[in-house]
């Protein structure tokens, strides 16, 4: 539901149109549509900027103004989006006409590193990844980028995306992995990573 009509207690207006994808974990869950547009809803304080319950189906916001209590920019040009344990992760095309850059952005509820953006230990709206960061001006210094529209995956407390880089005619494609490593996710066994590594493979 879009709208819900308290007094009445029905709704006025439903979620609808070109969906292409779903998602859901842990009382929360996510729509996506053909036009990039990015829905959220459920029991889960960091599901969207409001920072409470979302009990009606509510645009995810990049941008919030909270004095004046409103969205001044939405997620936009979403392509995929996964949803893990209070952790979520959406990719988003810098254009619309090819070729275009990929960027990462992720907003959880946990303090692991899960962001991977360390300026940032939870947050309620999305924020972008990092791959590389500044302890100086507390801000990334680039952010993780992919020239291709590849898998991701979202975790308990940990995200990992597969990247596609190409520099000099060279292609790299790269498994990378941030967050929670409690129990090897990210594949050497220690501590947990506020920022993209590469995943080593046999």
């Amino acid at each position: 539901c879009l709208q819900f009509n308290a007094d009445t207690q029905s709704c006025d207006q439903y979620l609808a149109g070109n969906i292409v994808k779903i998602g859901a974990s842990n009382g929360g869950a996510f729509a996506l549509f053909a036009d990039g547009s990015l829905y959220g809803w459920g029991h889960w304080r960091y599901l969207t900027h409001t920072g409470n319950d979302v009990l009606t189906a509510t645009r995810v916001c990049a941008q919030y103004d909270y004095t004046a209590d409103q969205c001044v920019q939405y997620l936009a040009n979403v392509v995929d989006f996964e949803i893990g344990n209070y952790v979520a992760i959406a990719m988003t095309a810098d254009s619309l006409v090819a070729p275009t850059q990929y960027r990462y952005w992720s907003w959880a509820g946990t303090a692991l590193g899960t962001l991977g953006n360390p300026a940032f230990s939870t947050s309620s709206y999305p924020v972008p990844v990092c791959n590389s960061f500044s302890d100086v001006s507390n801000s990334c210094v680039s952010v993780l980028t992919s020239n291709a529209p590849l898998p991701l995956a979202a975790g308990s407390n940990h995200f990992s995306v597969i990247t596609r880089e190409t520099r000099a005619n060279v292609t790299n494609i790269r498994l990378k992995s941030w967050g929670s490593n409690r129990m090897g996710q990210i594949g050497d066994g220690t501590g947990f990573y506020p920022l993209p590594v590469a995943v080593s493979l046999p």
